[in-house]
């Protein structure tokens, strides 16, 4: 058995650990990463927060995980990956931005929103940590 670094705490951990015993980070193979996403809830309109899903999407235009507001979803890469997310129902036609995806460290996302005065903007960004809240 030999140490090696948490990517998120870097504390020692084992080599054979699937998580880390002291922050919970999920331990990923070379080459194969988890990616999580958290939707943010809409700050001023409740509807949706409740009737509206969020499709995560890879460069061919393939759905590659489902997410509603307030939800976290996961998925695994194996290469690098290219996403965006837009609404899946609604009739909403909006896309957010894009972001690229490393498969050697694990990725976490938050899905958000722009409020203009017409329209609703996704974003993706990433960010250092993801709240159970």
């Amino acid at each position: 058995m030999a140490l090696i670094k948490c990517p998120d705490c870097e504390r020692e951990i084992s080599d054979k650990a699937k998580v880390c015993i002291h922050c919970g980070c999920p331990i990923v193979a070379e080459n194969q990463a988890n990616v999580f996403i958290k939707a943010t809830l809409h700050p001023s309109n409740p509807y949706f927060n409740t009737g509206t899903k969020i499709g995560i999407y890879d460069s061919n235009n393939i759905c590659i995980s489902e997410v509603r507001p307030g939800n976290i979803s996961s998925f695994r890469i194996t290469q690098p990956t290219n996403i965006y997310a837009k609404f899946l129902q609604n009739g909403k036609n909006t896309e957010s931005n894009i972001i690229s995806l490393d498969p050697c460290v694990v990725n976490k996302l938050q899905a958000g929103y722009n409020i203009g005065w017409t329209n609703i903007r996704l974003t993706l960004n990433k960010i250092d940590f993801i709240d159970s809240d």
